[in-house]
């Protein structure tokens, strides 16, 4: 395998190749990969908090392994914001007292309903309506599903800290997805 320098310089050589995508997987730089949850066979998929530096653009679902039910029905891919990634805050240092930094992340969840923390620090809300992902059918085969300010208004607005959930009309019995959150550039 080359270098990663030399690897650059063959993206580089590339048209269309600018300096925000990333050497080694070829993807926009500006990209934050949500935290996913341990377990896929469930009703509730919900892909843990994280920070947005900046506003968001778009939102890429994508399913690496088809997402199955045991019958057919609508998925559904659900926006939720939320103050901070932590349930609990910590404290700054004092005078000779030590700190105590923030605690209990929220890295995702599956279940029979929403995993999302209803209260602490990173209380979430559910932001704009669940919007269809994909057809109604048993299973969501492998592909990238985008979603856009289009489709879920409330991304025009600037959220410091975002999560989102896929809902299944029936539970799914298995399958694998990522979430991934693409930045604006200004």
């Amino acid at each position: 395998m080359a270098p990663p320098s030399q690897q650059r310089g063959q993206l580089m050589a590339t048209p269309g190749f600018t300096v925000d995508l990333d050497p080694w997987y070829g993807t926009p730089q500006n990209e934050i990969l949500l935290p996913a949850p341990v377990s896929f066979a469930a009703q509730f998929l919900d892909f843990g908090l994280a920070v947005m530096p900046t506003r968001i653009k778009t939102i890429a679902v994508v399913i690496d392994t088809a997402l199955t039910s045991g019958a057919a029905g609508q998925a559904t891919a659900q926006l939720y914001v939320a103050r901070s990634i932590f349930s609990t805050a910590g404290t700054p240092p004092a005078p000779g007292v030590a700190g105590v930094g923030a605690s209990g992340a929220f890295t995702g969840g599956s279940g029979g309903a929403s995993q999302f923390p209803t209260t602490g620090l990173n209380a979430c809300q559910a932001r704009g309506t669940a919007v269809n992902l994909g057809p109604n059918t048993a299973s969501l085969g492998p592909g990238v599903f985008f979603l856009s300010p289009a489709d879920i208004p409330d991304l025009q607005w600037e959220w410091c800290v975002v999560g989102v959930e896929i809902k299944a009309a029936v539970a799914f019995t298995g399958g694998s997805a990522r979430v991934f959150v693409e930045l604006a550039n200004t």
